[in-house]
């Protein structure tokens, strides 16, 4: 049975990730693409307490851009050679411990699990210390935490796995980072798969619906993860059951849509620009009803959303109009007939008795 291994790490990734420049406190796709970890990294270095000193920042930062350019083992040496001036450079650590857990692409590979294993180890106890004073340290530690996890789910031997260590470190690892960030998808996920090698349904269950209700994406990737094979049959009723409730839902706010959209239709209004709003809102509608899949039916709830909210502000434009273009269009009243009548009549009145008074004084 074939593990299930992250996505290996490309120059374009890390490029992409040295651009970002803010942390999520709900981080929730860290361990996919790696990307998260390292524009956490990017953000957090300059506020770290760490010490990293003049010669050891040089070394960090020359293996960072090593790093950049896609040249993952000069990288490595460069922060190798950091470690050996200050073996507490948490920095150093995390970056070494992803590069040998996930650094493959055109120039070779630096992967090696037991290295990774090692370096990650170091690198969460020395984030757990620096937690204690740094707050802001927390999102990046729960990633640590679960890549240290995924470094020993690596080396999960399949010949007694009830009885393995890595297997129990692992978990033991993937809740730690649930208990830094409850957020973090990814470790619910993790904690999913290793359940199921254990054949721990219940628990199994619980966290891949955890998972997959905070990232639609985990549903897509127990699918084709082998992890689940022994439990295959209930992972596939999870997701119909999970699939079915998000149908229930975005039906009802499908329903709450179209009396809105109906709404705005009986004003029959002849203004050329509100129509075509209101066409505009009925086009994309019927475009988002066409979603049969889980991740379609959260999409829908996303583009129902805004087309309430432009529902609502054409409701009170389409009263305005509806007001100006019926008010010529009503019959009066007969007592509005007499009073209009009476508005006109009592100014000429006005004037004749005044020319009257007038004349009888001047007699």
């Amino acid at each position: 049975m074939a593990l299930w291994y992250p996505q290996k790490l490309n120059y374009n990734e890390f490029t992409q990730a040295e651009k970002l420049k803010q942390i999520s406190d709900n981080t929730r796709d860290t361990v996919i693409g790696l990307d998260g970890i390292l524009s956490q990294l990017a953000v957090i270095a300059h506020k770290l307490e760490e010490p990293l000193g003049g010669q050891v920042l040089e070394l960090y930062n020359k293996g960072c851009l090593w790093q950049k350019r896609g040249a993952f083992q000069s990288s490595i040496n460069w922060f190798e050679r950091a470690i050996k001036l200050d073996d507490d450079s948490f920095l150093c650590h995390y970056r070494l411990g992803v590069l040998r857990l996930a650094g493959d692409n055109e120039y070779g590979s630096v992967i090696d699990v037991d290295k990774a294993n090692k370096e990650l180890v170091r690198a969460s106890i020395l984030a757990q210390q620096m937690s204690t004073t740094n707050s802001e340290i927390i999102p990046v530690l729960a990633n640590c935490l679960l890549l240290t996890s995924e470094s020993f789910y690596r080396k999960v031997s399949y010949e007694d796995i009830p009885n393995d260590p890595n297997l129990k470190e692992a978990i033991n690892y993937a809740n730690k980072a649930i208990n830094n960030n409850p957020n973090i998808s990814m470790a619910h996920y993790y904690l999913a798969r290793y359940y199921s090698l254990l054949k721990e349904t219940s628990r199994l269950e619980s966290n891949l619906k955890c998972a997959i209700e905070m990232d639609a994406r985990c549903l897509e990737l127990c699918k084709t993860d082998h992890a689940f094979d022994a439990n295959r049959e209930l992972v596939e009723q999870l997701i119909i059951n999970l699939t079915n409730e998000a149908k229930r839902i975005s039906d009802l706010a499908l329903e709450h849509s179209l009396q809105l959209i109906s709404y705005l239709e009986n004003y029959k209004i002849t203004k050329t620009a509100f129509n075509f709003k209101v066409k505009n809102l009925k086009d994309r509608y019927f475009e988002a009803a066409k979603a049969d899949t889980y991740q379609g039916y959260l999409s829908i709830l996303n583009i129902l959303s805004a087309i309430n909210l432009e529902a609502e502000d054409l409701k009170n434009w389409g009263r305005i109009l509806a007001r100006t273009e019926n008010f010529g269009k009503q019959k009066m009243s007969f007592r509005t007939k007499v009073f209009l009548i009476c508005l006109c009549i009592l100014p000429i009145l006005f004037i004749i008795y005044i020319i009257l008074f007038a004349g009888n004084h001047a007699w």
